[in-house]
């Protein structure tokens, strides 16, 4: 599991998990069969004794990027990287490009339009994602 999240919401309660495996995708099979034992267990348990909605997923094709090891799962994948403050020397804080290398605390992205490679520091990263192009 990835992400446990309990949120309130205009129907009640909402518990909604986000899925993730190392070395294969998340199928719609993997959520549904986490969902029905996720859902016994609580109902079992009585651990939740209100109403609740219970929602399992993956990540998605934007998946937020937090640690350094998934920089490098996701190496030749487009992202967009937000900068808590401005790259130095310039204003700019958000990159968007190509996940070429990570090491020793960077990341190193190559920007799709010109080229040039930014070396980020991990520690400044606000929000980063992966950014794939979708033709359609």
């Amino acid at each position: 599991m990835l992400e446990l999240e309990w949120r309130p919401g205009p129907n009640g309660w909402t518990l909604q998990l986000v899925l993730d495996h190392d070395t294969k995708p998340i199928t719609l099979s993997d959520c549904e069969e986490v969902s029905r034992r996720v859902e016994a267990h609580l109902d079992q348990s009585g651990l939740i004794e209100r109403h609740y909605s219970l929602e399992v997923s993956s990540p998605g094709l934007r998946r937020v990027l937090r640690k350094e090891k998934d920089y490098h799962r996701f190496l030749g994948e487009r992202a967009k990287i937000e900068l808590k403050n401005p790259f130095p020397g310039t204003n700019q804080r958000v990159f968007r490009g190509t996940l070429e290398a990570v090491a020793e605390g960077f990341v190193l992205l190559v920007d799709d339009d010109n080229q040039r490679r930014w070396s980020l520091a991990l520690s400044e990263i606000a929000k980063a994602n992966l950014d794939p192009e979708i033709n359609v």
